[in-house]
């Protein structure tokens, strides 16, 4: 047997890209249509500018892409009714399937020095939360839509977890930091009160 590639490498990541950029090119020859907006009644704003006393760690390149690529939606199947500054934690784990995301949309993977793990790497604002039924396209190809299958966002993915369904977050102001290793942990938790973001370096 041949050796075992590291599955953070980028040896790795350059034997996944054939099979991506295939399935990119399905998107590429449909023309698109017009994307209905979001019905108001199902997106909750709230703006705030407090500083971020909650986080959530996310795979990379995932957390990379909400601080660097224009993630402007995360994809959960709970939501709290959270809203405000959220620091952003990069996990230990690298999502591989990104890589088939990132090609079909021509995103540039991440320079391997800028993937950080286990370190909490910048904050953004959740202004508000909507159910993914709430802009999927109805078409019958709207999975082959060249803008994807959801209006609010490229980013919108959808599925459910039992009787719930998938909750698109709204995501602005995307601040890098100095990254602080810590410890992350599921769902939303308590940013620790000894770690300081420092976002003047970015």
């Amino acid at each position: 047997m041949g050796d075992v590639l590291d599955p953070r490498s980028y040896a790795f990541v350059n034997a996944q890209t054939a099979a991506a950029q295939a399935e990119r090119d399905l998107f590429r020859n449909i023309e698109p249509t017009p994307a209905a907006p979001t019905p108001l009644g199902m997106v909750l704003r709230a703006l705030r500018t407090d500083p971020p006393t909650k986080a959530i760690t996310l795979h990379q390149p995932w957390a990379w892409a909400l601080l660097h690529a224009g993630k402007d939606i995360e994809n959960r199947v709970w939501w709290k009714g959270f809203t405000g500054e959220l620091a952003v934690h990069a996990g230990k784990e690298m999502d591989l399937s990104a890589i088939t995301f990132f090609v079909k949309w021509g995103i540039p993977w991440p320079d391997k020095d800028a993937l950080v793990f286990g370190a909490v790497i910048g904050a953004v604002t959740v202004t508000g939360a909507h159910n993914s039924a709430a802009c999927v396209r109805t078409s019958t190809w709207g999975h082959l839509h060249p803008e994807g299958p959801y209006t609010c966002s490229k980013w919108a993915q959808g599925g459910a977890t039992g009787d719930k369904p998938m909750m698109h977050w709204d995501i602005t102001n995307p601040r890098p930091c100095t990254p602080v290793p810590c410890r992350g942990f599921q769902k939303l938790w308590n940013l620790p009160t000894g770690v300081v973001l420092d976002f003047t370096s970015k």
